[in-house]
């Protein structure tokens, strides 16, 4: 018994031995010489980056402050040491404990852009701040959407609604030639005009003012139903087509032999969506279901999800945005800004982008848990479309921010190295306001499985069967220029330049007679509208079901599909929900949109007004934002009411 005894007591020894030994040898040479060393001038009252992004401290105080500063903040013998350590081997993080939060530190260095009322000097401003988002660009080349003016489709000059792909136009039906320049007299698509209607006045608008001309509509129609574009085609994707990158190049073809005809517009849209390989030659999307969801596949917090916000906005009050960000703006959220491309003031958005440079540099500034290199969580959308009350351009606008917000993420995981997610994306127009805290949004996201739920307004009336059956095209006035989306129906003119003597009962079938000439002209023949139902545009939307939208064949089909019918904003989102393979479970759903519009205010335009603001906006206690809010005073007396802390 005694061995035993002995034996474990000769084991004790020899352990302390053992420790004591590793503790000294482990000790930085400059403690173990001379801890108390007059030359280990280590100063902790200002934290910078170095170009390593590394934390490194600055040694600008003599050793007397620093002896203090220790003093005060460092009680224990030990994490002095530690932190004499880390003064000498900037590679050594500081320790995030308490005490070293709560320590004074010197102010960041001011914005680098000021206002300024010389605009000699808000041009040079200017120049700078687009010096330094090119940097950030140039470290996120795959993101950028600068390279989507280098794809062929934007490069190649095809005529009569073509596309350029890989090197070559995609021509209709009808057209030929390098740039489809030469129209197939012998086809009878080639020989219609367009007849306008469903117009407030029909006078305003001529055919020679629209994006496309009838007859490249007509034989692009008719191309489609020839080759039977009808429900079951467009819905014939599968997850094979998503994931093998090999189809991609084929699919992209199909679809660009198939949607046209092609306008501007679209052109940016496609290039938003896919990208090029082998020197422009094939072609994939850009983005993918399993990349998102295997890369970003956790919330960071699901008590305060980080929530995703697109502002729309056809002309730029920076009033009103700055009214709107104050009251929605912070650091850990992304923001993309969409600014219609007719508006064409260069000074106001020169401002915007200062504005969200200078907001960005204060919330950093005062921020001491960010890096200074933290990327900019708001963006403006650099290629704009140029939009028209009704056409597919408030869409592409809307689905073309999402692609930001998803570079956006990879764009801060490349910089923090966090995988981090949205919860939701929310679209707003520079007419809706909160009427409740942006704390509270995010705490509603977080209940009650709301972080995996979509809020999608669905109306079980159906819209006018007119969106659908007719193609519907933009168009110029004549007299001011300005964007109207028309519908129409074909006339042949061979049979007019026959028949001089045509009553109202011939043009009647002659528009019959086109409508087998152009084939099934609208998009009817490819939804069920028994399977799903049209609603408002206005929405909370996943994480998920944005990426679907992005990156999904069937999504991507149902998009270009649409660009021939009437107010699509209101039946896309909806139809691409009911023809997807993941998101018809029920209990992923809302119906509502969260949002008041004063329907009884329809005499002066749905205005919200002080009296809605009175009455708690109708008593609708479940809504967090409010749609029609066009004065600041309406605005200013919301804050007073709902916004205040």
């Amino acid at each position: 018994m005694k061995k035993i005894h002995l034996l474990f007591l000769f084991i004790f020894i020899l352990t302390i031995i053992t420790i004591t030994f590793f503790r000294d040898s482990n000790k930085p040479e400059s403690i173990k010489s001379n801890s108390n060393n007059n030359n280990n001038n280590n100063n902790f009252d200002s934290i910078n980056k170095n170009k390593n992004n590394k934390i490194v401290v600055n040694q600008s105080q003599d050793q007397n402050n620093n002896n203090n500063n220790i003093n005060k903040f460092y009680n224990n013998e030990r994490l002095k040491k530690n932190h004499q350590n880390n003064g000498q081997n900037d590679n050594n993080k500081i320790p995030q404990h308490e005490n070293y939060l709560k320590k004074k530190r010197s102010p960041r260095p001011q914005p680098t852009f000021k206002k300024s009322n010389n605009n000699n000097n808000n041009n040079n401003l200017f120049e700078k701040l687009e010096n330094k988002i090119q940097i950030v660009n140039n470290n996120n080349n795959n993101n950028n959407n600068n390279s989507i003016e280098f794809l062929s489709i934007n490069k190649i000059n095809c005529e009569n609604g073509g596309i350029g792909f890989s090197s070559k136009c995609i021509c209709s039906y009808g057209f030929n030639g390098d740039r489809c320049e030469i129209i197939d007299s012998n086809k009878e698509c080639t020989q219609v005009k367009m007849n306008i209607e469903y117009l407030y006045n029909p006078n305003l608008v001529s055919p020679d003012k629209c994006i496309s001309s009838a007859s490249s509509i007509c034989c692009w129609s008719k191309f489609r139903s020839i080759s039977n574009i009808s429900l079951t085609k467009l819905q014939d994707s599968t997850l094979t087509d998503l994931n093998e990158l090999q189809q991609h190049n084929d699919i992209i073809k199909s679809i660009l032999t198939n949607y046209g005809p092609w306008t501007e517009n679209d052109k940016k849209m496609i290039s938003y969506l896919i990208k090029s390989n082998d020197n422009d030659i094939t072609y994939q999307l850009k983005y993918n279901t399993k990349h998102f969801m295997s890369k970003h596949d956790q919330y960071d917090n699901h008590k305060k999800p980080k929530l995703a916000f697109v502002l729309m906005i056809h002309k730029i009050d920076l009033e009103a945005i700055k009214l709107l960000f104050d009251n929605i703006y912070k650091v850990k959220h992304y923001y993309v800004i969409h600014i219609d491309n007719n508006f064409k003031d260069e000074n106001l958005i020169n401002q915007l982008k200062l504005f969200i440079n200078e907001l960005y540099e204060l919330k950093i500034k005062n921020n001491i848990l960010l890096n200074s290199n933290y990327p900019n969580n708001i963006e403006i959308l650099q290629t704009r479309f140029d939009g028209a009350w009704g056409s597919i351009a408030l869409v592409y606008s809307e689905i073309a921010s999402y692609t930001k917000l998803f570079d956006m993420l990879e764009l801060r995981h490349s910089i923090t190295g966090r995988k981090e997610k949205w919860s939701h994306v929310i679209n707003l127009s520079i007419n809706d306001f909160p009427i409740k805290t942006i704390e509270k949004l995010e705490y509603f996201f977080a209940s009650n499985g709301n972080i995996k739920r979509n809020f999608l307004n669905e109306e079980d009336k159906e819209k006018e069967i007119i969106r659908y059956n007719k193609p519907w095209v933009e168009c110029k006035t004549i007299e001011d220029g300005k964007s109207n989306i028309v519908g129409f129906n074909f006339e042949n003119n061979n049979i007019n330049n026959n028949n001089n003597n045509n009553n109202d009962n011939n043009n009647s079938n002659n528009i019959d007679e086109n409508n087998s000439i152009c084939g099934c002209s609208g998009m009817e023949h490819t939804m069920d509208r028994s399977k799903y139902k049209e609603g408002s545009q206005w929405h909370f939307i996943t994480y998920k079901f944005a990426n679907y939208l992005i990156s999904d064949f069937k999504a991507i089909k149902r998009l270009f599909s649409m660009k021939f019918s009437y107010i699509p904003d209101e039946s896309f989102f909806q139809l691409a929900k009911s023809e997807s393979y993941f998101f018809n479970e029920t209990d992923t759903w809302d119906f509502s949109n969260y949002r008041f519009i004063p329907w009884y205010n329809s005499a002066i335009g749905l205005k919200v007004g002080l009296e809605e603001v009175e009455n708690n906006f109708n008593n609708q206690t479940w809504s967090y934002f409010t749609r029609k809010v066009y004065t600041t005073d309406v605005k200013n007396a919301i804050i007073e009411k709902y916004l205040k802390d």
